[in-house]
């Protein structure tokens, strides 16, 4: 994994396990976010680029700006294209409000966000989430929480 979060080695081994699983399972013209700066994310969505996977591991909460990188993975899909993700996450409640007012303070000293909300921040990249699978994972707090799932371009109904 290119982004390395503060945890014990066998969380890292069992999101590397997932991570792997999640390659081995795309099929077609598949796309790992992690194997491209965002840069290069850019230019690949004014290319006009399109794949049938877009894999995001832990892309998404390390983006300056998580909503453009959710329309920049968006624009990348084929119509019935899916982008995968594995995404730290943030969790509700005390503890959620707590990592929501640590948010800006993490990302000046790691570079990562703990707080996104990656779900909503897929749901308002206007895409369509089809898989969500929250888990936790024995970690240093509040690199905790993930999920990992499916989202798609919303189904463009065709009148005939």
């Amino acid at each position: 994994m290119n982004a390395v979060l503060p945890t014990t080695r066998r969380s890292l081994v069992e999101l590397d396990e997932r991570r792997v699983h999640m390659l081995a399972d795309a099929q077609g013209r598949v796309l790992d976010v992690a194997d491209h700066p965002r840069r290069r994310i850019d230019e690949l969505v004014a290319a006009g680029e399109r794949y049938d996977v877009v894999l995001s591991v832990v892309q998404i909460s390390t983006a300056t700006d998580a909503p453009a990188m959710c329309r920049a993975l968006k624009s990348l899909l084929a119509d019935d294209g899916e982008l995968w993700f594995l995404e730290p996450t943030s969790v509700t409640g005390l503890a959620g409000a707590v990592q929501h007012a640590l948010g800006p303070w993490m990302r000046r000293t790691t570079g990562r966000r703990p707080d996104y909300d990656i779900p909503r921040a897929l749901r308002n990249a206007e895409l369509t989430i089809t898989d969500c699978e929250r888990f936790v994972v024995r970690a240093l707090w509040p690199y905790r929480s993930f999920v990992q799932g499916v989202a798609r371009q919303p189904f463009r109904r065709v009148d005939p």
